[in-house]
């Protein structure tokens, strides 16, 4: 029996995909300063649950 193969097309990614990955990769980028201050001093006190709920639901 011959084998199946299924090729996918490659489409090149529009300028709006290009910045929307940019734009998710520099917002997320953000919270790294707050999660690396708050690991270092175990203090979460700084930190808005608000805010990032809001983000969490933001990005969902």
């Amino acid at each position: 029996m011959p084998a199946i193969v299924i090729r996918k097309a490659i489409v090149p990614l529009e300028l709006r995909d290009i910045v929307g990955f940019i734009a998710a990769i520099l917002t997320t980028a953000a919270f790294v300063p707050q999660a690396v201050q708050s690991w270092r001093t175990r203090d979460l006190s700084g930190v808005s649950l608000a805010m990032y709920s809001l983000f969490a639901a933001g990005v969902a």
